[in-house]
């Protein structure tokens, strides 16, 4: 180790204690920045961030609460708690609105990108990380333009878009250097060796994976150096310079070891397990996959990934119910100018005895004025409508995310109770056995997500006109609803529709009445033969 973390921790303690005298907000902006110290541990940042919220809260400094919640959830999303980091970033954008700064909007919305791509949502995180760009586009902030840019590079990868990412990251990495700022500099050259590493170009790889590990080293920046000493060694391991590539790795976990960077950790253990894997070792090479998983398991057990999918659906509603509070409030402003308007109007109309030349100029102007802020209260109307409408649709969508989540845990522990029974057994043809049957597993997973996504496509190609028709015929039907009319146009039964959805038969019964309703029919009449006719 660097240091003791028991030195650590007394210098934390002594240099808070020094820093606290009259409070003021001042005090308060010195305490939040200590944190930011890279030679500090995880946990030290989380306290100072926690003594950061504490005296903001004394003193009613909503800017040091605000960047206390941040370094808090920035240290629990690099120890991989995603979900105390999701808690605090919540809270911190709780906070941006109400104060109505776009600034901390912007920090907030690029985090919360960073956990949807941490737990595997690249689209979601994608459209994240444009929003935040937008806004600091708008603020005329180039670091964190070129920080956005780094991660849409690396989102657009993990989505298949490799070469537009790399030339994302390439824009990046254009932006910290023509403005001076090498020390950012490390993560888009790590992350364009990356791309290199990925198409088979280990050479190319090194070379700015090293460019990253020097300017890491250079600035003092643990994770970044731990990162980039990993993957210098996956560079020498795809070179098959196994010995060159273990100790690089060991230099990286050992790094990561230390400043607790859990993330990190359980993604070294399992690339040295593949590296003693390459090398015939497959003793060490079990040993690290089995640390790999015990890590990864506390990281993301079943019972985080279903809170983290809890505050995910909190959020999004909370942000959509925050949108539609401000379509209301300007639809009761609006309101309130149309009745001062009739008041004006009636006014006028007691003054035409008066000046009847005057009134009459002042009653069309006045008229063409109310008929606007009709139109434009009615359109408000409308879009607070839409609001609703996409709230419900998005409560509905991400439960379904949760439930997909409790999927996959079920198929992932199957593979892991698999494995473990194939670790400890040590008969050849039981080992066999079930390894086999694991292969048989995996394709019968793979292939259900196939057939469902090929049969979705070839139902509405096949369908298209219907669509078409039933979409102008009826246009307050959702997507979910119109989807359900085109499996009953092809008389399926309600087990077939409830396995294809994955969804309760109940659930079926339950979409067709509502849908029934919506379509106007008759109790006598048969909705499927409806659906056909049209």
């Amino acid at each position: 180790m660097r240091f003791s973390y028991l030195f650590t921790f007394l210098v934390v303690a002594t240099v808070l204690q020094a820093q606290i005298g009259p409070i003021n907000p001042a005090k308060v902006d010195s305490i939040n920045q200590s944190a930011r110290s890279d030679s500090l541990s995880l946990m030290d940042r989380i306290r100072i961030g926690e003594q950061g919220i504490e005296l903001s809260e004394t003193i009613d400094y909503p800017k040091g609460k605000f960047d206390g919640l941040m370094t808090i959830g920035i240290g629990y999303l690099n120890l991989g708690n995603y979900k105390e980091a999701l808690d605090h970033f919540q809270q911190a954008n709780q906070l941006a609105v109400s104060l109505k700064n776009a600034e901390f909007k912007a920090r907030t919305t690029y985090y919360m990108g960073l956990i949807h791509d941490y737990l595997g949502n690249f689209e979601k995180g994608l459209s994240y990380f444009d929003e935040s760009l937008r806004l600091y586009e708008s603020l005329g902030n180039t670091r964190w333009q070129g920080i956005l840019s780094n991660g849409i590079g690396v989102a657009l990868s993990k989505v298949g878009r490799e070469v537009e990412g790399l030339e994302i990251l390439k824009e990046a990495l254009e932006i910290f250097e023509s403005n001076g700022m090498e020390r950012e500099s490390s993560v888009p050259l790590n992350n364009i060796g990356e791309y290199y590493l990925h198409d088979n170009k280990p050479e190319q790889a090194l070379s700015y994976y090293q460019q990253s590990l020097q300017l890491s080293q250079k600035y003092n920046i643990p994770r970044g150096e731990a990162i980039a000493l990993t993957n210098v060694g996956l560079s020498y391991r795809a070179l098959k310079d196994y010995n060159a590539a273990l100790n690089y790795m060991m230099q990286g976990l050992e790094l990561a070891q230390n400043y607790e960077y859990n993330v990190e950790v359980y993604e070294i253990y399992r690339e040295m397990a593949q590296t003693y894997e390459a090398m015939n070792l497959p003793e060490k090479a079990i040993a690290y996959y089995k640390k790999h998983t015990e890590l990864k398991d506390s990281i993301l057990s079943n019972e985080h990934e279903a809170q983290i999918a809890e505050l995910l659906v909190e959020f999004e509603t909370e942000k959509k119910e925050t949108e539609l509070a401000a379509s209301q409030q300007q639809i009761l402003e609006l309101e309130q100018k149309q009745r001062f308007q009739r008041l004006l109007t009636a006014v006028i109309v007691a003054g035409l005895i008066l000046a009847v030349i005057l009134i009459f100029l002042l009653i069309s102007r006045h008229r063409v004025q109310q008929k606007l802020s009709e139109s434009e209260l009615r359109n408000k109307k409308l879009e607070s409508q839409k609001l609703k409408e996409e709230l419900e649709f998005k409560n509905k969508d991400l439960t379904n995310f949760a439930l997909d989540i409790a999927r996959k845990n079920e198929f992932s522990q199957k593979i892991h109770n698999g494995l473990h029974l194939i670790h400890q057994s040590s008969d050849p043809n039981f080992r066999k056995d079930k390894i086999k049957e694991l292969l048989i597993l995996t394709a019968s997973h793979l292939k259900v997500n196939d057939d469902i996504r090929e049969f979705q496509m070839n139902v509405e190609k096949v369908n298209q006109d219907f669509f078409h028709q039933l979409s102008e015929r009826f246009p307050e039907l959702t997507n979910t609803e119109k989807q359900l009319c085109g499996l009953l146009r092809l008389n399926l039964s309600t087990k077939d529709i409830a396995n294809i959805r994955n969804i309760s038969p109940k659930s079926v019964e339950m979409g067709r009445y509502r849908l029934r309703k919506k379509l106007n029919l008759e109790a006598n009449e048969d909705i499927n033969a409806f659906l056909q006719q049209l």
